[in-house]
Order: structure tokens, then sequence, then C-alpha cells
């Protein structure tokens, strides 16, 4: 329990900030053996939270007599988080990629010094590519990373507003299902059904057309947020998640069927998972009147199946046998249940944590192992 800290049997070289995510902010301060987390700070771009923010890191030094010589943050430097860490003036600091930080919490809490493949399954975070990534498998270590496989990318307009409206990346799956614009004749009766003002939906036609205000996603987040709305369980996050909440929620536990999926490789050759096919079904599936329980049990298995899938491939190549499992996907029971159900039944060791968030509140850890390493490494 915060600010209790979690005891690892390395001593880290020097004292360590770590920032944190901008989302369900927490921080974490490293001396020793001790990683440190704040309690749960919250939405750094609320101006009273990131002053909260500020705050709590001072009464946390203070109280720990925590004197950082190196600061970690994430590397996207639009984050409120990265901002502060920069503006510390540290000796050193550290970018840390966001899904890696995902992993090495995961690490950290069970103090797991080898080599693992890591599982990443969020909304958003800024990938090595300058794409958002948000569906990933790194073989992953405190050490470096290497990005394995992800979901394919989509294309996803309108920045923040895509992780409130799904119409969002509804439009952007559907048009890298058809490759053009006749996805909004073929799809017509279901997008109305999402969005029913024409005018903002040929907005977002023009802006995918045009690749304004568009980027190239992996997020499993978006995906969930779709896959809620073709269901017609909503048009609108009024609060993060909602949507995928309630596709959770209706999922049938009694359905072990499973949509199809395709591995294939990206133009760099790295593996992806191709759902066009899932999606083009299961909208087939909502359009005959299938029970929508059954769809989403559906949708979640073959998310399963298809996470498993790339576990075993990576455990073909890399010869190892322990998964890290995280991001704020698998907060979701019904998903992370089934899939930690296949890991272990395939022999594999799944580590899932439990005294630090899955989601973004868990950042900051894997922010603070991964410079805690580094530093041990520079120093001898």
């Amino acid at each position: 329990f915060v600010p209790s800290p979690i005891l690892t049997a390395r001593h880290a070289s020097v004292d360590i900030f770590a920032a944190g995510a901008d989302l369900k902010n927490t921080f974490c301060l490293v001396k020793g053996n001790q990683f440190i987390l704040s309690e749960h700070i919250g939405d750094l771009k609320d101006a009273l939270v990131f002053s909260h923010y500020k705050r709590s890191v001072e009464h946390l030094k203070k109280l720990f007599t925590v004197t950082p010589e190196v600061v970690a943050c994430d590397l996207h430097p639009g984050y409120l988080s990265t901002q502060y860490a920069e503006s510390l003036n540290a000796g050193k600091i550290i970018h840390i990629q966001h899904h890696w930080a995902h992993i090495a919490s995961a690490l950290a809490e069970f103090d797991h010094h080898e080599p693992v493949i890591g599982l990443v399954a969020d909304g958003t975070g800024l990938g090595t590519d300058d794409c958002i990534w948000g569906c990933e498998c790194l073989i992953a270590s405190l050490t470096d990373f290497e990005r394995f496989a992800h979901l394919a990318y989509f294309p996803l307009p309108g920045g923040d507003k895509a992780s409130k409206e799904p119409i969002r990346p509804v439009m952007g799956l559907l048009r890298s299902i058809t490759g053009d614009d006749s996805y909004l004749q073929k799809y017509e009766s279901l997008l109305n059904s999402i969005e029913p003002d024409t005018v903002r939906m040929q907005t977002i036609a023009t802006q995918l057309e045009k690749n304004i205000n568009t980027v190239n996603t992996s997020s499993m987040g978006r995906l969930f947020d779709a896959v809620a709305a073709i269901l017609g369980l909503g048009r609108y996050n009024h609060f993060e998640a909602q949507l995928p909440m309630a596709l959770e929620a209706i999922a049938d536990r009694q359905i072990d069927d499973i949509y199809d999926f395709a591995l294939t490789q990206d133009p760099q050759g790295t593996l992806q998972l191709d759902l066009r096919t899932l999606i083009e079904q299961l909208i087939e599936d909502s359009g005959k009147g299938m029970d929508p329980g059954r769809i989403s049990a559906m949708f979640h298995n073959t998310i399963a199946a298809a996470m498993a899938e790339i576990a075993e491939r990576a455990r073909q190549k890399c010869e190892l046998t322990t998964v890290a499992l995280s991001g704020g996907v698998f907060c979701n029971r019904f998903l992370t249940d089934r899939l930690i159900t296949i890991l272990k039944n395939n022999g594999f060791l799944v580590l899932y944590k439990r005294n630090v968030p899955a989601n973004d509140g868990g950042i900051a850890l894997g922010q603070a192992a991964i410079a805690a390493k580094a530093m041990s490494i520079q120093n001898g």
C-alpha cells in the first residue's frame, strides 16, 4: 500500500525519479532497493491535478530523503509528465518507450531480471516509429526491447477525440478494409446508426481521405471502442473505457467460438495481427441479428487466441517461456482470464501484476526499473 515501497534484491546505484504517464498518473522514487510509488494522481491535463502532482513529488522526496540524480520519463514530448521531468535539470534524463515501461513494471513487481515475451494492450503510447502503439508483443528485459509483433495499423482521425467518439476508429477500421472511400456506401446503414450527423461523418471521411490530423495506430483500446459501437452499445465514451466495459459486460461466458484472424508481416518484416476479416464477420453477424453477447464473447475469445498465438511464435523464435501482461485493456477480466488460461495450458509462466495497476498507473514503476538497471550497468 502506498507509500510502502516495493523491495527488490538489487540496490540502485543512484536516487531516481520516474515521472509516470499523463493519464492515471503515479510517479515513482527509487532509493537503494526501495521503489516508492505515489498515490493515484490522475489526469495531468487538469491544472489542479498537475499542481497536486508537483506538490506530491516534493513531499515524497522529503519524506523518504530522496535526491534524484536521474530522471526517467515517457518518450512522448507532448506529455506534461515528460515536460516536467525535463524541467528538473537532473544530471541525467532517460526517455522510455511507453509499452516497454508497461512490461518493465511487471518485471519490477516480480523482481524478474531475465528477458520475457511482453504482451501489452492499451489505448495509446508513442512508438519508436512515431505511430501510436497499443497492441504489442515485445521481447523485453530491463535493458532493451525488440518489437516482435503488433496489431496491424489502421488510420485514426481526430487525435484525442478518437478516445471519446467511437465513430472515428470505426471509420478508420472500415477504410482499412476497403482501401478507399467505398466503405461509406458499403457500410452506410451501420455508420448512420453510430453517427447520425452526416456533416460530422463527412468531415471525418475527409480527414481520412486527405490524411488530416490522422495517425496510424495499433491501439487495442480503440478497437474495443469500435466493436462496442458496431454492436450498438453507445455512440460516446462519457468516461474512460465506458464502451469497452459495456462490451465486456454483455459477453456470454458460455461461448468458446472465435472469429478468423491472420498473422502476416508488415513492410518492415514485423509480425502483425490482421483483424480485417474479424471485423467483416462481426458486422455480418450483427446485421443478421445474432445475440450481441455471443458476438462480444467471440470477439474477446479471438483476441485472446490471437495474442496467445503471437506468444507461441515468439517462443519459437526466442525460446522464452515467460510471458508478462500489462496495459489497461488487461483490466478486462474476461479477456485476461481467457488469455492466461490459454498461455498456462500451453506451458507458459505468466507474470500478471497484482500489487501494481495493469493500466498507466504502473508506468512509473517500469520507468524507474529501466532507469535503475541502466545506471547499475553504467556505474558497474
